[in-house]
C-alpha cells in the first residue's frame, strides 16, 4: 500500500474468539465479510436478518447501517502492552456507500476503518497516525466501538457493555483503554470493575468532530501531531 499511514492487510488480526462473540451478537456469520476486508472491499454488504433489524429497526430512519468487526494489531516487538482504541459507533455516510443496497443491507467494516485508510477525511487521519506511533513504540493495539452498530440510541444498553466487558476480557497481558468520546468514558465508568488489569485515559473525542478548546487546553494544540505527541506521554507514564 502506498500511503505510509495505512496498515498493511497482513498486520490486521481478527481474533477467533471475538469474532464468535459478535456471530453470537448478531445471529450471524462474518467470514466473508473478513475475507472482503482482507481484499480490499471497503464495505462487504450482508442482508440484514431478524437480530439486525431488532437491534437497527427503532433508530433506522433510512439511515445506512454499519457493523465494524474489532481488529487486533500486533507490536513486531516484544509487547509493553495492548492499547485499545474504543470508538463510539459504526457511522456509514451515503457517499461510502452503494446507496441501492441502504434499505435492506448492512455495511461491514472495521473501527476507523483501519483497513482502508485512503480517502479518510482529514479529521480522522488522525487514527492511522497515531497506531503507527503505537507500533513503533513497542505496544499491541486493539481497535473496537461501545457500540456495534449504526445507527442507534444514544444510550449504551445492558446488551452492548456486557458484550464489550466479554469482548475486553479476551484480550491477554496488560490493557490501556483510551476512552475518546463521552459513550467510551460512560462505558468505562459503569463497568470498571469487570475489567481486570486494566488502565483507562479519558480525552476528548480525537477526530476533532468536539470542541477544539479541549485539546487546546489539554495539548496546547488541537492538530494531530499534538494530540497524538499528548496521547504518547499519557500512555508513556502509566
Amino acid at each position: 500500500m502506498n500511503n505510509k499511514n495505512n496498515q498493511q492487510k497482513s498486520d490486521l488480526v481478527f481474533q477467533e474468539q471475538i469474532i464468535q462473540l459478535l456471530e453470537k451478537f448478531f445471529d450471524t456469520s462474518f467470514k466473508k465479510d473478513i475475507d472482503g476486508l482482507m481484499h480490499g472491499v471497503k464495505h462487504p454488504t450482508q442482508l440484514m436478518n431478524n437480530r439486525m433489524k431488532q437491534l437497527i429497526s427503532p433508530n433506522k430512519q433510512c439511515l445506512p447501517v454499519g457493523i465494524d468487526i474489532p481488529v487486533f494489531i500486533q507490536s513486531k516487538t516484544e509487547p509493553k502492552a495492548t492499547v485499545v482504541l474504543l470508538g463510539q459507533d459504526p457511522l456509514r455516510k451515503y457517499k461510502d456507500i452503494d446507496e441501492t443496497k441502504v434499505p435492506d443491507y448492512a455495511f461491514i467494516g472495521t473501527p476507523y476503518s483501519i483497513h482502508h485508510t485512503a480517502g479518510l477525511p482529514s479529521a480522522t487521519r488522525v487514527y492511522p497516525k497515531l497506531i503507527d506511533c503505537l507500533l513503533a513504540d513497542g505496544y499491541n493495539v486493539y481497535l473496537t466501538d461501545v457500540k456495534k452498530y449504526y445507527p442507534s440510541s444514544k444510550k449504551i444498553t445492558q446488551e452492548d457493555m456486557d458484550l464489550l466487558v466479554e469482548e475486553l476480557n479476551c484480550l491477554e497481558g496488560k490493557r490501556i483503554l483510551i476512552l475518546s468520546g463521552h459513550r467510551a468514558q460512560e462505558f468505562y465508568k459503569k463497568n470498571e470493575n469487570l475489567l481486570s488489569g486494566v488502565r483507562d485515559i479519558p480525552l476528548p473525542h480525537l477526530s476533532g468532530f468536539g470542541p477544539s478548546s479541549k485539546w487546546k487546553k489539554l495539548a496546547g494544540s488541537a492538530k494531530h501531531d499534538a494530540k497524538i505527541e499528548y496521547v504518547m506521554e499519557q500512555i508513556n507514564k502509566i
